[in-house]
């Protein structure tokens, strides 16, 4: 990523990396694995394959983990906003026990 768009991707923001690196080599990235592909799905990446009844049944539980989030508002949506949930979920989490 061109140094000038690091500034323009928002931290919270389901398509970007923390860390500014989601283009870029992971040296000095701190998002797990699991955030990564997250926020690739979160971006609306076209070219990813769908996700198995594993990875959403996985995403559901991830939702269901925190207050505020049910995991059947969650049954019928598509694999971005599924994956978008689980990181503004993530997010809210941390909010609440004073990490952000």
């Amino acid at each position: 990523m061109p140094e000038s768009d690091i500034n323009s991707v928002a931290v919270l923001d389901p398509g970007g990396c923390a860390c500014g690196l989601q283009d870029g080599p992971l040296d000095g990235c701190i998002c797990t694995s699991t955030e990564r592909v997250l926020r690739l799905y979160a971006g609306g990446q076209s070219r990813l394959p769908a996700l198995t009844p594993g990875q959403r049944e996985a995403c559901l539980g991830e939702l269901h983990r925190v207050e505020g989030y049910n995991r059947t508002d969650y049954a019928e949506a598509t694999d971005q906003e599924l994956c978008r949930g689980v990181l503004y979920a993530w997010v809210d989490f941390c909010r609440e026990k004073g990490l952000m």
